[in-house]
């Protein structure tokens, strides 16, 4: 009887987009906001991640996250938080040289500064828009993430 192997296939499948959509996801990088951490210019290839969706609320100076655009809300961003709410920080570019991150926000900054659409354009982002945490680089294998 064939009833039992497509009920599953059917059940493998809810539950891989159930983890997929609310714990894990891997996600292609691609751009040059990140480089070097991610798509070394000299790399012809786009860089594939492991992104933390669940559990997100700790985080701190120095994490890459995914965030949805606050200009464009189909986008989705990889940036690095470089200040948290309290945190007194200095700008690149933003209209005031040094601000203090307001509460419930994050300050992200893409590591190659010259290419980088971030906080410095946008000022502080909203938590609400954190989507995941990048746990690793799984493609290329012989590079790693310097991030907890």
């Amino acid at each position: 009887m064939l009833v039992r192997p497509i009920q599953a296939c059917v059940a493998s499948f809810f539950i891989t987009l159930t983890v997929c959509d609310n714990i894990v996801t891997v996600a292609v990088v691609s751009g040059e906001s990140m480089c070097p951490t991610l798509n070394p210019v000299e790399r012809r290839f786009s860089d594939l991640v492991l992104v933390r969706k669940l559990g997100i609320n700790s985080l701190k100076t120095g994490d890459l996250i995914t965030l949805t655009s606050p200009r464009d809300p189909k986008e989705t961003l990889v940036k690095r938080i470089t200040g948290v709410e309290g945190e007194y920080i200095r700008t690149r570019s933003y209209k005031t040289r040094y601000l203090t991150v307001p509460r419930g926000h994050v300050w992200v900054e893409g590591d190659n500064a010259n290419r980088s659409v971030d906080s410095n354009v946008y000022g502080p982002v909203s938590q609400g828009l954190i989507t995941g945490k990048l746990l690793c680089v799984l493609w290329p294998s012989f590079r790693l993430l310097n991030n907890s």
